[in-house]
């Protein structure tokens, strides 16, 4: 048995070996201080690491970059030079100003929010399953505008999984998300409504990820419908970071008449690789994914 003493000496031992291989950083909100969990820490558009809840992050002293981003959802982007990383290791974020607080509901009766989501069809009533998501690869799925009204804000983007029982080890897992406009023509996804992605992540085993756009401009369900656009990073931080589970979200039977349709391309760089899921073509399944909005008038 290793007596206090040595124990002691050996985490001391491993301690100083770590920082003499890592610098160790912090990341803060401007405004009070608080540490700032789940930040993308990202360099020419990949994710080296995620901030913890202490918002601290490393990074390898041997890694040769030249700038690094640190994007979080709720907070803006903040971009960061090798010099910069040298001189300092506390980082602060500004909290991005809630761009619809002013927006004035008129019409009272329509001012409740409500969710498009995918129904299920009669065989899919008690049949929950997650699809594990594909590495280097986009994912869309169509969600109409059920009732061709105008006027109507997009507040979340809603992604579904299969309820698990959560855990105290569960690993946040970091991905990207977008809205596209539907091309009627072509009949697949257009152009993103985000220039940049949203960094965003959630649990292995978290059931329910609604993300407020309110921070963000003002989008409306066009009478075509929309595409919520899904896509991880490169497949090698997920590999070197040992997670368990690959990030998976659920999928459900849907219905013939379903207006819902499901869309992916492996070509990142190619806007015009969008091609429909045979099993969409077929009316079959798509994923879980959807949008809660509102009236503007």
């Amino acid at each position: 048995m290793i007596s206090t003493k040595y124990f002691y000496l050996l985490f001391f031992l491993s301690n100083t070996i770590l920082s003499q291989s890592y610098n160790i950083y912090h990341i803060s909100s401007a405004l009070d201080s608080i540490p700032i969990e789940h930040a993308h820490i990202l360099s020419k558009g990949d994710v080296l690491t995620v901030s913890d809840k202490n918002g601290k992050f490393i990074l390898d002293r041997n890694i040769k970059i030249d700038s690094i981003e640190i994007s979080h959802l709720s907070f803006s982007t903040l971009v960061v030079k090798s010099t910069d990383l040298k001189n300092n290791n506390i980082f602060y974020l500004n909290k991005k100003i809630d761009s619809l607080a002013a927006i004035i509901i008129t019409n009272e009766k329509k001012k409740k929010p409500y969710k498009i989501l995918p129904k299920r069809s009669g065989m899919d009533l008690f049949n929950t399953r997650d699809i594990t998501f594909p590495y280097s690869k986009e994912i869309a799925v169509l969600i109409p505008n059920l009732k061709q009204e105008e006027n109507i804000l997009i507040t979340k983007i809603i992604l579904k999984s299969k309820k698990r029982e959560s855990r105290k080890d569960d690993k946040f897992i970091p991905f990207k998300v977008n809205l596209m406009t539907f091309d009627t023509i072509t009949n697949l996804p257009n152009k993103k409504i985000f220039e940049t992605d949203l960094t965003v992540g959630k649990l292995e085993n978290q059931h329910l990820l609604e993300i407020d756009l309110r921070d963000f401009k003002e989008v409306l369900l066009p009478q075509e419908g929309i595409c919520v656009v899904v896509s991880q990073y490169s497949g090698d931080y997920y590999l070197e970071n040992d997670f368990s589970k690959r990030l998976s979200f659920g999928s459900v039977l849907i219905r013939k008449s379903s207006q819902f349709r499901e869309y992916n391309r492996y070509d990142l760089t190619d806007e015009k690789s969008w091609k429909e899921a045979e099993y969409s073509k077929t009316r079959d399944q798509c994923f879980n994914f959807g949008i809660e909005v509102k009236y503007l008038n």
